[in-house]
C-alpha cells in the first residue's frame, strides 16, 4: 500500500512519477512558463498583477521559479494580456524580482490609458 502525503498528487502532476527526493534534477528542466504547451503567458506584451484571494486548499507551481506554492499561502495572480485562462499563481518575491528585472511589464507601461468617459464624450482623445 502506497501513503501519499498531502500535496503529492498534485506533485506528481507537475513532476511525472518522481519522488520529493529526486525533485532537483526534475526542476532543473526550464520552467513551465517557457513550455511550448503554453506561448501566451511568456509572449504576452503586457501583465495585470494581482494579490491572490483563493482560499481553495490548493498546491500550485510558481511560472518564474518553477517551485510549489504551498496550499493557502500568501502569493500573487499573474493574468497575460486579459487572457483569464492563462493565468498563473506565482511567489510574491519572484513577481517582484521579475517586476525590477523588466519581465513583467504591466498594461500602464505598454499601453497609454484610455481617455475617460467625459474625453470620449466630448472627443477629446
Amino acid at each position: 500500500m502506497r501513503v501519499e502525503w498531502y500535496g503529492q498528487a498534485a506533485f506528481r502532476r507537475a513532476h511525472g512519477d518522481v519522488t520529493p527526493q529526486e525533485a532537483p534534477r526534475a526542476a532543473a528542466a526550464p520552467p513551465r512558463w517557457h513550455d511550448a504547451r503554453m506561448p501566451s503567458f511568456a509572449d504576452a506584451r503586457w501583465y495585470e498583477v494581482r494579490p491572490a484571494a483563493n482560499r481553495k486548499p490548493a498546491t500550485y507551481r510558481c511560472p518564474f521559479c518553477d517551485e510549489l506554492l504551498p496550499a493557502l499561502s500568501a502569493h500573487m495572480l499573474v493574468v497575460p494580456e486579459d487572457d483569464r485562462g492563462g493565468r498563473r499563481h506565482a511567489h510574491t518575491a519572484c513577481v517582484m524580482a521579475a517586476r525590477e528585472a523588466g519581465r513583467l511589464p504591466l498594461r500602464d507601461e505598454v499601453e497609454p490609458p484610455r481617455p475617460g468617459l467625459l474625453a470620449r464624450l466630448l472627443g477629446r482623445d
